[in-house]
C-alpha cells in the first residue's frame, strides 16, 4: 500500500508518475475487488446466521409440537377409556361410570 500511497502523494504534489499512477489504480481496483468480495461474503455469513436462528426457531417448534402431539394422544386415549367404560359391560369388578 506504500506504492500506492507515494503515487498519490506524488499526484497531489503535481509531480505526475505514470508508472507509479498505474500502480496506484491497480491497488485501488484490487481494493475494490476485495471490498466487493468481503461484502458478499458478509451477507452469505448474514444469509447463514438468519437460516441458523430460523432452525433453532424451527427446532423449538418441532418440540413444542410434538409435546402438544403427546398430550392430544394421550387426552384421546383418556376420551376412550372414558367411552368404554360408559358403554362396556358390567363383569367383576368393574363398574360402569353413572351419566347424568
Amino acid at each position: 500500500m506504500g506504492g500506492a500511497r507515494s503515487a498519490i502523494g506524488a499526484l497531489h504534489a503535481g509531480r505526475v508518475d505514470r508508472g507509479g499512477l498505474a500502480a496506484a489504480q491497480a491497488r485501488i481496483d484490487s481494493l475494490l475487488r476485495r471490498n466487493a468480495s468481503l461484502e458478499g461474503t458478509l451477507a452469505a455469513l448474514q444469509r447463514n446466521q438468519e437460516r441458523a436462528r430460523q432452525g433453532g426457531v424451527e427446532a423449538g417448534l418441532r418440540e413444542e409440537i410434538s409435546h402438544l402431539e403427546g398430550q392430544l394422544a394421550e387426552a384421546r386415549a383418556e376420551v376412550r377409556r372414558s367411552e368404554e367404560a360408559t358403554r362396556g359391560e358390567t363383569g367383576a369388578g368393574k363398574r360402569p361410570i353413572e351419566v347424568e
